[in-house]
């Protein structure tokens, strides 16, 4: 019995081993864009401004402080190199194919969710007409290129994210000038009161420490009579969006600013590997690169691109996540016949102690 209580052990963690591996290793396969995002949002940071290639992409964050010196301002941007890492016409050109956007990024603004796992909240159902502040949990006037600028000051915020409510009645309280003070409250500068229609929350405050948000470039369909962006509404029924997930990091020592740092938690393999001290260096420059051959079109999908002209999940670290998958799949292999060593291992050991099992004989029918 005992030596059966010991094949079953021998098999189970066999098993496990197999079944783990293979269970992690699929899992980290398929880490890179969001399900369901057509793009790869990122962050960028620099004089330069967004790049689009996401060797300099930031993952690891502070909102209007990025790098070493904590004085850069943070941009939404998006991975825009093709297959092999090189930023070119072309490959700009299949991004805005992929976005749907009509040829211009000045379409896309910036809104903020609730991370979901499916992209349901990411790429909600919308109607025409329909203002950001509904689709979506909260937004800000910015868009592609924007950036959200820090500074030394007691009040440093950032800038504002609104809910639809928050918006609607600042704007028909007339849109009073506001200002933040140092626990980032907003005051009416009329009268230096706390305001009762604040225009939204500083996004270094509007989420506690560790909450997963996904941003948003979703593309726009012009603004309505209250100065808000609205939706456009895609082929399906739903927003044209590609978004980023990131974890919210509170600034050490300062019990106010819950979300003033990020950690981005979709970012592919290798993103920021040409940041010096957190920030692009000096020969860092956008410059597509003309093709010599057009690039065959990219349409709209669920799916990254994965044309020799299109944007990819990895950008300038394709290479590298190729190579990494590799080595990925070479462990798993690896793994695997250790587990199946320790299952077979264990049936001959348990053949040394006792003599193989043999089945009973059938008693004749009387």
């Amino acid at each position: 019995m005992r030596s059966r209580a010991r094949l079953g052990l021998a098999v189970a963690v066999g098993v496990c081993l197999v079944t783990g591996v293979v269970a992690g290793w699929a899992a980290n396969a398929t880490a890179a864009i969001p399900r369901g995002s057509v793009a790869e949002v990122m962050f960028e940071t620099g004089t330069k401004g967004p790049i689009g290639d996401p060797g300099y992409a930031v993952v690891n964050g502070w909102w209007g402080h990025e790098g070493g010196p904590k004085t850069g301002t943070t941009y939404f941007s998006l991975n825009a190199a093709n297959s092999q890492g090189v930023v070119t016409t072309a490959s700009v050109a299949a991004l805005h194919r992929l976005l749907s956007d009509g040829g211009s990024f000045d379409k896309l603004r910036v809104a903020f969710v609730p991370a979901s796992s499916d992209g349901s909240t990411e790429r909600p159902r919308v109607h025409a007409g329909e203002p950001a502040g509904e689709a979506f949990t909260w937004w800000t006037d910015m868009g592609m290129g924007s950036a959200v600028a820090g500074s030394r000051t007691a009040n440093d915020s950032g800038t504002f994210v609104s809910t639809q409510q928050q918006w609607d009645k600042f704007w028909h309280a007339g849109r009073p000038v506001q200002a933040f003070d140092s626990r980032l409250v907003l005051h009416d500068i009329s009268d230096n009161a706390v305001s009762a229609t604040p225009e939204g929350t500083s996004i270094m405050n509007a989420w506690p420490a560790g909450t997963r948000i996904s941003v948003v470039l979703y593309v726009s369909a012009g603004y309505n009579s209250e100065l808000e962006p609205l939706v456009k509404v895609g082929p399906d029924g739903r927003a044209l969006s590609a978004w980023l997930t990131l974890r919210t990091v509170a600034k050490p020592g300062d019990p106010v600013r819950t979300s003033a740092g990020y950690r981005v938690l979709t970012a592919s393999p290798g993103e920021g590997s040409k940041l010096v001290n957190g920030l692009p260096p000096a020969s860092a420059k956008f410059d597509p690169k003309p093709v010599s051959t057009p690039s065959r079109a990219a349409s709209p999908s669920t799916t990254s691109p994965t044309t020799a002209g299109a944007p990819t999940s990895s950008g300038a670290t394709t290479a590298r996540s190729s190579s990494s998958s590799g080595h990925g799949a070479a462990f798993m292999w690896i793994w695997i016949v250790i587990g199946l060593v320790v299952i077979v291992g264990a049936v001959l050991l348990l053949r040394k102690v006792r003599p193989p099992f043999t089945l009973p004989s059938r008693r004749p029918h009387p």
